[in-house]
């Protein structure tokens, strides 16, 4: 007799979704700290610029 295997069996599917909650785990704080980082970097030049231009123009920004 032919024994075919067709799809995936129970314990199969659980490991899997461990290795990815893992990986997820993982990789979500690092991609979390990573878009607050290229934030700040976007906004610490805006801020200065505006700060040395108010400075630079002798006008009062108040």
């Amino acid at each position: 007799m032919k024994n075919t295997q067709t799809g995936f069996r129970l314990v199969e599917i659980a490991i899997m979704i461990a290795i990815v909650g893992i990986l997820i785990s993982v990789a979500a704080p690092l991609y979390q700290n990573r878009v607050v980082g290229d934030n700040d970097a976007d906004v610490a030049p805006a801020v200065d610029t505006r700060g040395l231009s108010a400075t630079n123009s002798g006008h009062s920004v108040f």
